[in-house]
């Protein structure tokens, strides 16, 4: 995750990621690159305890270029806060439905070269995740392409 992050560092639009929970993966990303980065978690259902909430604050509490938008991935992408981006890392709800959401609404504002990577790929308990992926690389293959795959991570590069 740490290697396609920096091989967008290059590019200047912020970093998004989508399912915060309780800050680890924010705060080693957010750590790891100057640009602006997002977190978008609403705290609401699994990971939406108000401790967890407390976790990823503290976590980036240090690290001047994270904004933590409390918002569904809908309603962050509809607010348009965040226009363009260079990477986004989608850890949300692992279902077909979200995963898919996720992947094709963030992946729209990619800038040339971005990489948008998806956790839980390989996860026999989240096959939606799986589906939604290879079902968009598959569709869009003249945007996508496999960039990285290794064991639970998928990485795809715009073109």
């Amino acid at each position: 995750l740490l290697s396609s992050l920096r091989a967008t560092e290059h590019l200047s639009a912020p970093v998004i990621e989508i399912g915060a929970y309780r800050g680890v993966t924010t705060a080693v990303l957010a750590a790891a690159t100057k640009r602006d980065y997002f977190a978008v978690d609403p705290y609401i259902g699994y990971g939406g305890a108000a401790s967890d909430h407390r976790h990823l604050m503290s976590r980036i509490a240090k690290l001047d270029n994270v904004t933590h938008l409390r918002l569904t991935s809908g309603e962050a992408f509809r607010s348009n806060v965040v226009t363009r981006i260079s990477f986004a890392f989608i850890d949300a709800v692992h279902d077909y439905v979200n995963a898919r959401f996720d992947g094709y609404n963030w992946g729209a504002k990619l800038e040339r070269g971005g990489l948008i990577a998806f956790h839980d790929a390989d996860s026999i308990e989240f096959p939606g995740v799986q589906r939604a992926i290879w079902q968009m690389l598959k569709q869009h293959s003249k945007r996508y392409a496999l960039f990285a795959h290794v064991e639970g991570l998928v990485v795809l590069q715009s073109k």
